[in-house]
């Protein structure tokens, strides 16, 4: 019997925590394609969407992102990271309706507000 989805995931888990970006994208995508109805897809799309910006892909993030809140739209960390790709693009308005929903749905998390104020720099607020 082959692994499952969340098997492949939690080994792609630990490819990225051990620094290997491109090793985890390989595994993600691999779960992501192994149970395209899993439960945690969102998550599956938003982790491999992290990788993808780690490696200075702005537009595979984005993409892998896009997915993920598709998928659950309240996923804050999707929204915070998707944001923070348009920052890195020069994308500023796009960015900031992300960040200000991530915000939104989870102001006590830090990451979206963390873009948020990098976004003020960059546009010279």
């Amino acid at each position: 019997m082959g692994k499952t989805a969340t098997d492949l995931y939690n080994e792609g888990y630990d490819l990225y925590e051990a620094g290997d970006h491109e090793g985890a994208i390989k595994l993600y995508t691999e779960a992501i394609e192994a149970e395209p109805s899993h439960p945690n897809l969102d998550r599956m799309y938003a982790s491999r969407g992290y990788c993808r910006g780690l490696l200075q892909d702005p537009y595979g993030s984005i993409d892998d992102l896009s997915e993920a809140i598709q998928l659950n739209p309240s996923n804050a960390h999707a929204l915070s990271l998707r944001g923070g790709a348009y920052l890195m693009l020069q994308e500023f308005d796009k960015a900031s309706a992300d960040l200000e929903e991530a915000y939104r749905l989870e102001p006590e998390k830090n990451g979206a507000k963390q873009f948020l104020e990098q976004l003020k720099i960059a546009r010279g607020e």
